[in-house]
């Protein structure tokens, strides 16, 4: 979807595990200034919606965030 729509500034990167194995796999977005969302259990449809929702459109995904 990144390539898709031209969009930049917008980076992607593996990281090692952070210990919620039973949300994997997991997303975390920061999207400027604002905290770090970490969304759980994150499908390729989930992806998508977490690029369209939130990355593109400022909205939170509350259903597939992972309880702090």
């Amino acid at each position: 979807m990144i390539e898709e729509k031209e969009l930049g500034n917008i980076t992607v990167r593996q990281t090692g595990n952070i210990g919620l194995d039973s949300w994997e796999p997991i997303v975390q977005v920061i999207v400027g200034e604002a905290a770090p969302v970490t969304y759980g259990k994150v499908t390729p449809f989930v992806a998508r919606q977490i690029m369209e929702q939130h990355v593109l459109g400022g909205k939170v995904l509350n259903d597939y965030v992972v309880p702090a």
